[in-house]
C-alpha cells in the first residue's frame, strides 16, 4: 500500500475488480501478459470506503520497454467520474515515479480517443506533457465522418488493411447496447 493523501492510497498488482475498459479488465490482462517479461496494474483506492477509484495498466516488454496499453487500441489512467483532478494526477505521478524505478529504456502510452472521456484526457495530458511526454500519435481514427472520408488518407496502412478486410467480408458495425457488452467482450477474448 502507499499512500497519496488521507483520503487515497495505491494498490499494485491486486486482483481488485474496477469498471473499466476492457483492456485493463483482468482477464483481459491475463491473456496478453504472456507477452511480457513483467505486468503492472495499478489501483486508486479509496480509504474510507476501500472502494477502487482508478486503474492503470502497464507492461515490460522483454526489450525492457513498458507499453500502456499491454494490447489493444488505447490505455492510459482511468477514473471514476467526478474524481478531483488533484487525485488524478497524484495516482499519475505515482506510477511514472514506480515505473521509472524500473528502469526503462522508455515509457509508451496510447490515450483513448477523446470522444470516450475527453475531459480525462485534458487531465491525463496536463500531467503527462509536464512530466516531459511527448505527443506521438493522437488516437482520433475511431471516429470517422463517413460523409467526408477518404480511406487512403484518413487511416493508418494496417488499420486500413482491416478495414477493407471487414468491407469485403460485408462486416457492419454498430453500437452495442449494454446487455450485449458481455458476449462482445466473450468473443474478443
Amino acid at each position: 500500500m502507499h499512500r497519496l493523501d488521507p483520503k487515497y492510497y495505491v494498490a499494485i498488482n491486486e486482483d481488485i475488480s474496477f469498471e473499466s475498459s476492457i483492456f485493463n479488465k483482468n482477464d483481459f490482462i491475463k491473456i496478453h501478459s504472456k507477452n511480457f517479461r513483467n505486468v503492472y496494474k495499478y489501483f486508486l483506492i479509496e480509504d474510507k470506503k476501500n472502494i477502487c477509484r482508478g486503474i492503470a495498466s502497464f507492461g515490460l516488454s522483454h526489450e525492457n520497454y513498458i507499453k500502456n496499453p499491454i494490447n489493444g487500441s488505447y490505455g492510459g489512467f482511468e477514473y471514476h467520474p467526478n474524481l478531483y483532478f488533484e487525485i488524478k494526477e497524484k495516482f499519475i505521478n505515482f506510477v511514472l515515479e514506480d515505473i521509472c524505478k524500473i528502469n526503462p529504456k522508455y515509457i509508451s502510452i496510447t490515450l483513448p480517443p477523446d470522444i470516450y472521456n475527453i475531459e480525462n484526457n485534458v487531465h491525463q495530458l496536463s500531467v503527462l506533457l509536464r512530466n516531459n511526454f511527448i505527443i506521438k500519435n493522437i488516437e482520433i481514427n475511431q471516429f470517422i465522418d463517413i460523409q467526408n472520408y477518404n480511406l487512403s488518407k484518413s487511416v493508418k496502412h494496417g488499420n486500413r488493411k482491416n478495414i477493407k478486410k471487414c468491407i469485403e467480408n460485408q462486416i457492419r458495425f454498430e453500437k452495442l447496447l449494454p446487455d450485449q457488452y458481455e458476449t462482445a467482450y466473450k468473443i474478443i477474448i
